[in-house]
């Protein structure tokens, strides 16, 4: 069966968003996850608001006859949140849902740690809005 890098990015997305908002290792926000972010979606449902980015498909491996066998795939997470303690309970976690189930997440397998940094902070209608991010690696084979 062949596929595509597209369908690897689709799949690995929908794989992580499922990790997040359903079974095991559901995290307690998990009606704030989207894939973009929304003004509308935080006046609707406040913080934090999680957004998964679409994954980045690298270092592709194919078979003799053109086939996808692996691929590495980068998936960034954006958490918005309105208090910096928040934020960083929030950001460790989605870290550590990753890092217990990491390897547990179909055709993905975690090949390194999740990083995270407090990358923006900025003022917004006298509120302080926090933007962390969670970058992971996973490789991907079919």
């Amino acid at each position: 069966m062949t596929v595509s890098i597209s369908t690897i990015r689709t799949d690995s997305y929908n794989a992580i968003y499922n990790f997040l908002h359903t079974g095991t290792y559901k995290i307690t926000n998990y009606n704030n996850i989207h894939s973009s972010y929304s003004d509308l979606f935080m006046k609707q449902q406040g913080y934090p608001q999680i957004i998964i980015n679409t994954p980045l498909i690298t270092k592709v491996k194919k078979t003799l006859n053109g086939d996808i066998k692996e691929a590495m795939v980068n998936v960034t997470i954006d958490v918005h949140n309105n208090t910096l303690a928040n934020l960083r309970t929030v950001m460790d976690e989605i870290s550590n849902k990753f890092r217990i189930g990491g390897n547990t997440i179909s055709n993905l397998y975690l090949i390194e740690e999740p990083t995270d940094d407090v990358d923006v902070v900025y003022q917004m209608k006298n509120k302080i809005i926090g933007i962390g991010k969670l970058s992971m690696n996973f490789r991907w084979s079919g």
